[in-house]
């Protein structure tokens, strides 16, 4: 198609934004006249492959203007305010107020529908808007406007949950006891800040430790040349030091991949790629080149556009976006999901566990369990990242606290699980990486599952998400 004038690409651009990725709005011209269409590209699990499912929306005008094709009260009026406002007029209209949203069988509070908002971002932030919206039974246009204050309210940003369990690699914890002086921020960062396997580092107060850190690596022999690296370097090989090295396996919500260790993914990826219905090792999956580039995209940008990715990077159109599914299908990508990052948190305390009793632990274990999954009127979850740990043996807890009871009424309700032993402490800096403030629904919670299949309790109602992107 030749290209538009100016005014088509315009309204075009104007109609975008009230779409979110993965819908694809495309100009068409048929004979003279230009039309808008969303073609989504849905995942065919029957068939094993991306279909095309074309809708259409609507026409532009001469004059530029822009007629949609629903003649809802909402429509006249915006294709009203097209209209007079391409022959240079103004249009006032009153502010809309609350009530004039299209309310849902079952009424649901500003708050819960935020909360619910942000769960169904949280589970798949490449959601679509018709689909939020017939969740929480608001109109498109209004869930676009809630999505968007939500975003700046909360500086929502979205980003890759990644499995890299089935890369091979294994989770540790790297911890730290200094002896005398601790030390600085600059020194530690200027040590640990260019390996790409640590993915987040903090300075802790309160507890046996006064160093965190959050290491990924793929075999626990090249975790201690990493450690033997730290120790030796000059900037801080004369703090004296105790040094502890624990397996730890995420259980609940997931530590936020830097960049730095993504890159480092694609630069091992093959460059010959294999056949797409070659079984992968038992071991570990192998990633394809193009896998990796489209996971360092969302992993940046969780919304980003896979046509834009497909001309960044030269693919056949198309390309990035069956990827995608691809690594939804093989569990190596669980979802695009959401973070937070503007929150009135007054600080982050870590709570670790230590099993002294384990006949006592087994038979009061659901108490600890249903503490994880306890809903919350906060934004995010009430953990941001829960896992066990293997040296001692236990479980550790990230917590964000947003008012001053929130620490120990959490300490109060894991310690009637009996057989253990609750210690916290309080993150003071962080050094490097980030957390995942999201709200997770908990009834695909590991915890849940685990309440129903070994506790006999009722089994959450699920909900499908991720069909719908």
């Amino acid at each position: 198609m030749s290209a538009a004038p100016d005014y088509v690409i315009k309204v075009l651009e104007r109609v975008k934004k009230g779409y979110s990725p993965p819908d694809y709005i495309v100009l068409r011209r048929i004979n003279s006249h230009y039309y808008i269409y969303r073609d989504r590209r849905p995942w065919d699990p029957e068939k094993k492959r991306i279909k095309t499912v074309s809708e259409y929306l609507g026409r532009i005008t001469e004059n530029g203007a822009f007629i949609r094709k629903v003649a809802s009260k909402d429509d006249e009026l915006e294709n009203a305010k097209e209209i007079i406002a391409s022959r240079g007029g103004t249009v006032i209209i009153p502010e809309r107020k609350e009530n004039t949203e299209e309310p849902s069988s079952k009424l649901l509070s500003p708050k819960e529908t935020d909360r619910k908002i942000l769960t169904i971002l949280s589970m798949n932030g490449r959601a679509t808007i018709p689909f939020i919206a017939e969740r929480v039974g608001l109109s498109v246009s209004a869930v676009n406007s809630r999505i968007k204050r939500l975003e700046r309210q909360y500086g929502i940003r979205y980003i890759a949950e990644i499995d890299v369990t089935k890369l091979g690699y294994i989770q540790f914890l790297m911890m730290a006891k200094f002896l005398e002086k601790v030390p600085t921020a600059e020194e530690v960062k200027g040590v640990i800040e260019r390996d790409p396997r640590i993915q987040y580092a903090a300075f802790l107060s309160g507890g046996k430790y006064q160093l965190l850190m959050y290491v990924l690596d793929d075999s626990a022999e090249t975790l201690t040349h990493l450690l033997r690296s730290i120790i030796n370097n000059t900037l801080i090989a004369e703090y004296q030091a105790e040094w502890t090295i624990a397996v730890f396996y995420e259980t609940y919500n997931f530590m936020p991949l830097r960049d730095a260790f993504v890159k480092m993914l694609e630069s091992k990826s093959g460059i010959k790629e294999p056949l797409f219905g070659e079984e992968p090792s038992q071991r570990k999956m192998e990633l394809l080149r193009r896998e990796t580039t489209v996971l360092k995209e969302l992993n940046n940008d969780g919304k980003a556009e896979f046509t834009e990715i497909d001309k960044k990077y030269g693919f056949d159109e198309g390309r990035a976006h069956y990827s995608y599914y691809k690594l939804l299908e093989r569990g190596l990508l669980k979802r695009i999901t959401i973070t937070m990052e503007r929150l009135p948190i007054k600080y982050m305390a870590v709570i670790s566990t230590t099993v002294v009793i384990p006949g006592l632990l087994t038979r009061t274990r659901n108490t600890f369990l249903h503490e994880i999954v306890s809903e919350t009127s906060t934004p995010p979850n009430k953990y941001a990242l829960v896992g066990d740990v293997h040296t001692p043996f236990g479980a550790f807890l990230l917590m964000p606290v947003f008012h001053d009871t929130d620490i120990g009424m959490a300490e109060k309700k894991i310690k009637e699980t009996s057989g253990i032993l609750v210690y916290h402490a309080v993150i003071t800096e962080t050094l490097l990486g980030s957390l995942c403030f999201r709200r997770f629904d908990n009834a695909y919670a590991s915890q849940s599952a685990t309440l129903s299949r070994e506790f006999g309790e009722p089994a959450p109602e699920k909900q499908e998400y991720m069909k719908h992107s």
